[in-house]
């Protein structure tokens, strides 16, 4: 009996008017969510969409499982980015060769305004757990932006060439 991990992706989108208030529900409740930055770690790839240097969010919060993953709702800018991308680097980000392919600010700000979430912060003991994901915050633009995000799901599968089977399902800890 083999067993391997792998992430199961999910992308879907929402569009917000120009500078309406949003809260959108990204999924009811899942577990074994660890990562949702990792796979997207080039800023130069164009799927699903391209980017604009005028999509702005303001007052953003994302909320896991009923906690916050800010204090308060923060208004997203190059110096978030940075902080969020550092974190799904090698030792927590520590490694200042980890951060050496990231965008310049120049770069963030005009072209590729992605926003990064890590929303890898809870205990141990709460891997596992099915929690859902929330988004909330403000369309700091004059135009209608649609937002497309990606959600990463750990998966583990198992071939068993002795019975002839595969099966599959959500990470056990």
């Amino acid at each position: 009996k083999k067993t391997f991990r792998y992430f199961e992706r999910v992308t879907n989108k929402f569009t917000v008017q120009a500078g309406q208030s949003f809260t959108w529900t990204i999924t009811n409740g899942s577990s074994s969510l660890p990562d949702v930055i990792n796979p997207f770690r080039s800023p130069f790839s164009i799927v699903p969409a391209t980017t604009s240097p005028f999509a702005a969010l303001r007052n953003l919060q994302v909320t896991v499982g009923n906690a916050p993953i800010w204090n308060n709702p923060v208004n997203f800018g190059y110096d978030l980015f940075v902080q969020e991308m550092s974190k799904s680097g090698v030792d927590g980000g520590l490694d200042d060769v980890t951060i050496a392919g990231l965008l310049s600010q120049r770069l963030w700000e005009s072209l590729y305004r992605f926003v990064a979430v890590d929303i890898r912060r809870r205990l141990p003991s709460e891997d596992g757990v099915s929690k859902s994901i929330i988004v909330s915050g403000t369309n700091n633009t004059n135009y209608a932006l649609t937002i497309y995000y990606h959600i990463l799901r750990e998966v583990v599968a198992s071939v068993d060439t002795a019975m002839g089977t595969v099966s599959q399902g959500p990470v056990q800890h």
